[in-house]
C-alpha cells in the first residue's frame, strides 16, 4: 500500500486549486493537499508543516513563484517543488529548472501531473537514499580510519591506561562520537563498571551514572548486559528506548540520542569490562557499523590482554634476573640439582666456598662436595626432597676442591615446576667455619669468666666443706673415745651414723654442683627451671665470702607465685654470681660501715624479675652506656677481666630477657634481669 503523500499548494485562484484537487483524486495516489493563497500563508505553512512535494502557481497577485521557490530551497531543500502555471514560457521554465525547480506543468496539460508528482517524489527519494548512503559509507570510512588508527596505537601501546585514553580519544575525534568511554567490572559487592578512560562530552554524566553489571535496574542498560552477556548492546533512541529509562534525562541532556556497548574479552571468552559509544543521532549504529566496531571491541580487548602480558612478562623477567643477579652476588652457596643428584647451577658464593668454578662442576654429581664418610646423605636427602620434604642442617661437613673439610649450614628444598611436581632441589650452604671458630671463642670466654668466679668462690667453697668436715672429726674422735671405753649405745651409733650421712650428704652436694656450674655448658642445653632456685645456689656458693667480708645480703622470695623460665639454669647462676661479685666491690669501695646487698625475685605479669641492689658507690652516667661492652671494666687490672657483665648481658638475652641497670654516684646501684614467665604446665 502507497504511503500518503501530503502536499503544499500555493494558488491565489480557486477553481485552478479545485482543478488540481481532481487530477489527483483521478488518480490512484494517496495525498492529503495543503492550499495556502498568499505569501503570509505561505510562508506559516512551510515554517509549521512537513511536506513531501510543493506546487506552486509562477503568478500570484503580490507575490511571485520564483520568490516562493526560493524560501522552499531555504526551508526544506530536499522537498521537490513543480510549478504549475499557464503562464510560465519556455524561457522562465527553463530559468526556474536551473534556479532549483524539479518540474513544471501547464494547468492546460494537467495530465503532466500525476506522471511528474510521481516522477519527482522518486528522485527525491533517489537523492535521499544517495545521500544516506553516501554518509553512511562517510561514517564507516571515518570508524575504518579510527580502526586503523585504533591499531596502530595498540601497536605502540607502552601503557594500559594511555591505550585506553589514545582508543577514546581516536574513536571521539576520527570516527565522530560525540562521547566514549571504557569501564572495567569490579568483582564487588554492587557489581560496579569502574570507568578508566573516556573522551568527548562526558560533563559529569559518569558521576551520575552509576552503571552496574548487577540484574538491578542499572545493570540491566547496554552496558550491564553486554558484560553479564558478553554480546553487544544498543539503545537506538534515548528518547524512547525502555533501556535508557535510569539515564534518559542526564543522555538527552547532553546529546546523546543512541548508543551502543561492546564487551571486552578475555582469550577464554570471559568479559572483563566494555566499549561505550554514544552517538547524536538515533538509530546510529547499523548492522554494518555495529560489525566494524565489533571488530575495533576485539582488537582492543586483545591489546589489552597482550600488553598486561607483555608486561608481566617484562617484570618477570626483570625479576628473574634481580634474582639471578641476588643468586650469583650471594655469599651463601646456592646450588640446583636434579632428583638424581646431578648439579645443574652453581653460583659465585659456591665456588668461593667449595672452590671449583661453574664449569667445572656443571653435569657432575653432588658426591664431590660428600666426605667419604657422608655419602650415604645424599641418598637420604634425595628421598626427602622426593617426598615434598625441606632438610635443614645446622652443620655438616662437605669437602673442598682442594680437599680441606668446610662446616656449612644447610638447607635443601623440593623445587616444583607450574604444576606443582617436584622436578629439582635446590641447596643452600652457608660456610659456618668463622661462626664455629667465633662460637667457640665466646664458650672459652664464658668458661675462662666462670672458673674466675670459682676461683673468687674458692675461700667460700673451703669453709663450706671445712665446717661438715670439722663436724666429722670431731664426731668421729668422740665416737672411737667412748668406744674404747666400752661407753657406746645402739642408739647413739645409730644417731652419729646419721649425722654423718648428713654431713656427706652436704659436701656431696656441694661438690655436685660446683662440679656441673664450672663444667662448660652448651647454649641449646634448655630446660624449665625454678628462678629462686638459682639465686638460693649462688647464694649458697657467694653468702659465706660475702659474710665474712661484713656484707648483709637480704633476700626476699615470693613463696606462692610461680617464678619458672626456660634456660640454662647454671648460666642464670653465673649472671647472680657476677652481679653479687660486683656488688661486694663496689662495697669495699665505698668503705661503708653497713655494706648491705639486697635480692628480690618477684613476678610482673608474664616476667619474673630479679632485682639486684647494693648501696655501694655507684656508677657514673658517662660511663653506664659502656658497662655491658666486652672487655671494658672500672675495676683493677688483678680484680677483674672486663667479660662479666658483657658475657651475663648475652646469657639473658639468650634466654629472651633483658638486663637493666640504674645507678647514683654514691647512692648505689640497681641490676634487674627479667626473664619470660614459662608456666610449669606448659613444660610437662
Amino acid at each position: 500500500m502507497e504511503r500518503e503523500i501530503v502536499i503544499l499548494h500555493l494558488e491565489d485562484d480557486a477553481m485552478d486549486m479545485e482543478l488540481v484537487r481532481a487530477t489527483l483524486d483521478a488518480s490512484t495516489l494517496r495525498f492529503n493537499i495543503i492550499c495556502v493563497r498568499t505569501r503570509a500563508e505561505y510562508i506559516h505553512a512551510l515554517r509549521q508543516g512537513c511536506f513531501d512535494i510543493i506546487l506552486a502557481d509562477y503568478k500570484i497577485p503580490g507575490y511571485d513563484g520564483m520568490s516562493a521557490l526560493r524560501l522552499a530551497l531555504e526551508c526544506c531543500p530536499d522537498v521537490p517543488f513543480i510549478f504549475v502555471s499557464g503562464v510560465i514560457g519556455e524561457d522562465a521554465a527553463i530559468d526556474a529548472l536551473t534556479k532549483g525547480a524539479t518540474d513544471y506543468v501547464l494547468k492546460q496539460k494537467l495530465i503532466r501531473l500525476v506522471p511528474a508528482l510521481h516522477r519527482a517524489l522518486q528522485e527525491a527519494d533517489d537523492r535521499r537514499e544517495r545521500r544516506r548512503a553516501e554518509k553512511a559509507q562517510q561514517r564507516l570510512n571515518r570508524e575504518l580510519r579510527a580502526i586503523s588508527e585504533c591499531n596502530e596505537s595498540l601497536v605502540r601501546a607502552e601503557n594500559e591506561q594511555c591505550l585506553l585514553g589514545d582508543i577514546c580519544k581516536i574513536i571521539n575525534e576520527k570516527a565522530g562520537y560525540i562521547f566514549v568511554w571504557v569501564g572495567y567490572a569490579e568483582d564487588d559487592a554492587l557489581k560496579t563498571i569502574r570507568p578508566v578512560a573516556w573522551a568527548g562530552t562526558e560533563n559529569g554524566y559518569l558521576a551520575t551514572a552509576r552503571i552496574t553489571w548487577d540484574d538491578t535496574e542499572r545493570g540491566r542498560g547496554p552496558s550491564g548486559s553486554a558484560i553479564r552477556n558478553g554480546t553487544s548492546v544498543s539503545i537506538q533512541d534515548f528518547a524512547i528506548d525502555p533501556l535508557a529509562v535510569p539515564w534518559r534525562q542526564d543522555a538527552l541532556q547532553r546529546g546523546f540520542r543512541s548508543s551502543i556497548a561492546l564487551p571486552l574479552k578475555k582469550e577464554k571468552g570471559k568479559t572483563f569490562g566494555v566499549l561505550n559509544i554514544y552517538s547524536t543521532e538515533p538509530h546510529s549504529f547499523t548492522v554494518e557499523e555495529t560489525r566494524l566496531l565489533e571488530e575495533l571491541a576485539g582488537d582492543l580487548a586483545y591489546g589489552i590482554t597482550t600488553l598486561r602480558t607483555r608486561i608481566e612478562r617484562k617484570h618477570a623477567l626483570e625479576k628473574a634476573s634481580q634474582l639471578a643477579a641476588i643468586v650469583q652476588s650471594s655469599e651463601d652457596a646456592i646450588i640446583g640439582k636434579t632428583l638424581d643428584g646431578v648439579i645443574t647451577s652453581w653460583n659465585k658464593g659456591a665456588e668461593k666456598i667449595y672452590g671449583y668454578s661453574e664449569q667445572e662442576v656443571l653435569g657432575k654429581s653432588i658426591d664431590i662436595l660428600m666426605p667419604p664418610e657422608f655419602k650415604n646423605d645424599r641418598a637420604v636427602i634425595l628421598k626427602k626432597i622426593r617426598k615434598g620434604e625441606y632438610i635443614e642442617y645446622s652443620d655438616v661437613v662437605r669437602r673442598r676442591k682442594d680437599g680441606c673439610e668446610v662446616h656449612v649450614s644447610l638447607m635443601v628444598s623440593p623445587v616444583r615446576d607450574t604444576a606443582g611436581r617436584i622436578v629439582s632441589a635446590s641447596a643452600i650452604g652457608r660456610d659456618i667455619t668463622e661462626r664455629r671458630a667465633a662460637e667457640a671463642q665466646r664458650m672459652k670466654m664464658l668458661q675462662t669468666e666462670k672458673l674466675a668466679s670459682l676461683g673468687e668462690l674458692a675461700a667460700g667453697i673451703a669453709h663450706e666443706l671445712t665446717q661438715p668436715l670439722t663436724a666429722l672429726s670431731l664426731n668421729s674422735e668422740s665416737m672411737l673415745v667412748r668406744m674404747s671405753e666400752g661407753d657406746v649405745e645402739r642408739e647413739l651409733i645409730v644417731q652419729k651414723l646419721k649425722e654423718f650421712l648428713t654431713y656427706t650428704e652436704r659436701m656431696k652436694k656441694l661438690i655436685e654442683h660446683v662440679r656441673l656450674f664450672s663444667r662448660e655448658q652448651k647454649d641449646d642445653v634448655q630446660h624449665v627451671f625454678d628462678v629462686r632456685t638459682s639465686v638460693s645456689n649462688a647464694l649458697s656458693l657467694m653468702g659465706t665470702q660475702l659474710a665474712k667480708r661484713g656484707v648483709t645480703v637480704s633476700v626476699q622470695l615470693p613463696e606462692q607465685t610461680a617464678c619458672s623460665t626456660t634456660g640454662n639454669t647454671y648460666r642464670l647462676e653465673q649472671v647472680i654470681i657476677n652481679m653479687l661479685t660486683n656488688a661486694r666491690d663496689a662495697l669495699e669501695d665505698a668503705a661503708r660501715a653497713e655494706k648491705n646487698i639486697t635480692i628480690t625475685v618477684q613476678r610482673e605479669e608474664r616476667i619474673v624479675e630479679v632485682h639486684i641492689r647494693d648501696n655501694g658507690t655507684g656508677i657514673p652516667p658517662e660511663i653506664i652506656p659502656r658497662i655491658f661492652d666486652p672487655f671494658y671494666s672500672t675495676k683493677a687490672e688483678e680484680k677483674g677481666t672486663g667479660l662479666g657483665l658483657s658475657i651475663s648481658y648475652g646469657i639473658i638475652k639468650g634466654m629472651r630477657g633483658e638486663i637493666t641497670v640504674s645507678s647514683e654516684v654514691g647512692v648505689g646501684t640497681e641490676f634487674i634481669i627479667k626473664l619470660p614467665v614459662t608456666e610449669q604446665a606448659s613444660a610437662l
